[in-house]
């Protein structure tokens, strides 16, 4: 059991516990890999789903590192195995598994702002910010920065560190730095702003912003939408002009004729009455002095030839779609535009007056 939970590797040349910087190395750089590909995702994209993957894979690794084993951490077992055929660098394991305990305590943090909280904002940046500076560190030049701020709490200084840096030693010729070096350094920095600002890089920008591009071209996908960057990714692919159809569309009604619509209205009525069997479907005589023998059939469901009683047959007037019906139905004078019984009962109060002039 003691082997299980313990932190490092007793090796016979060293008084204290060791691991393979190789392998430690290898792992911050896999660490800080997926790190940035979460970290530009949730920036430039502004979707969230990988970060929160990697900041439970991160949590996970940290906690099995610190709390059990090393040699049982995934990450670490993979780094194992690519470094496995170079010479083996021992570092102390005291100062990394302080330095393990900073990333740990960070990857607590992001759990429960990011992923128990879905919680965004500048904090949640800063802690991103430290973690990619300390795995950058360690991978691209073997420095940990954990391990310095060790020596800040620790009065046994930190023994066995990486490249041996922990000695006291003079410096090879190989190793300084002289003026003209130096110098390069400010020169080449310039070179690269005045490359960024020159029409070398912005011609390419213009001619793309110049080119007429089709709206399908410039359609807006949705996850630039979803970050607020439209006009950015605009301007981007050229769809800055008068071609930008996105959320420009015009919608466009459907014209709808009046006879069509009266047309819609009667199907739609034959379908909610429908002819019913064995039903006495004599029309009346009020209906047929109305006129309204095919209105009160196919409201009575008679529309079948199960329609009976000496029905004429009722002639529809043709009527313009852009006719004026009370033209033709005009009130007239000292006439009795009393409403009978039988239209209150059918509901028709409106076309009797309607079909006798008494608007």
């Amino acid at each position: 059991m003691n082997n299980v939970f313990s932190f490092g590797e007793k090796i016979p040349e060293y008084e204290m516990k060791v691991l393979n910087e190789r392998e430690v190395r290898a792992s911050a750089g896999i660490l800080f890999l997926f790190a940035m590909i979460s970290f530009l995702n949730s920036w430039l994209i502004g979707d969230f789903t990988i970060t929160k993957i990697f900041v439970v894979v991160f949590l996970v690794e940290f906690t099995i590192r610190v709390l059990i084993n090393p040699k049982y951490a995934p990450l670490l077992v993979i780094s194992r195995f690519f470094v496995r055929n170079q010479d083996v660098e021992y570092v102390g394991a005291p100062q990394k598994r302080f330095a393990w305990l900073i990333g740990l305590v960070l990857a607590v943090v992001m759990f429960y702002l990011i992923v128990l909280n879905n919680m965004i904002g500048p904090f949640n940046l800063l802690v991103c910010v430290i973690c990619l500076t300390l795995l950058f560190f360690e991978a691209a030049f073997g420095i940990c920065l954990g391990c310095k701020i060790y020596n800040l709490f620790h009065k046994q200084k930190a023994e066995l560190c990486p490249g041996n840096a922990c000695a006291i030693k003079d410096r090879v010729a190989i190793q300084n730095i002289n003026p003209v070096q130096w110098a390069l350094v400010p020169m080449f920095l310039g070179l690269v702003f005045l490359t960024a600002n020159s029409s070398l890089i912005h011609a390419n920008t213009h001619n793309l912003s110049a080119d007429t591009k089709g709206s399908a071209d410039c359609e807006i996908p949705d996850w630039v939408k979803k970050i607020g960057h439209e006009e950015k990714w605009k301007l981007h692919n050229g769809c800055t002009g008068s071609e930008e159809k996105d959320d420009m569309k015009q919608v466009v009604a459907p014209v709808v004729s009046p006879k069509a619509e009266v047309t819609q209205k009667l199907e739609q009525k034959k379908v909610e009455h429908k002819p019913q069997p064995d039903k006495d479907c004599t029309v009346p005589q009020f209906a047929i002095d109305m006129g309204h023998e095919e209105k009160w059939k196919l409201h009575n469901g008679c529309t079948g030839s199960e329609a009976k009683g000496d029905v004429k047959q009722a002639v529809v007037p043709v009527v313009s779609p852009n006719a004026d019906v009370k033209a033709e139905h005009k009130p007239q004078p000292d006439k009795d535009c009393t409403v009978p019984q039988f239209a209150i009962d059918m509901g028709h109060e409106e076309k009797w007056k309607l079909h006798n002039g008494c608007m």
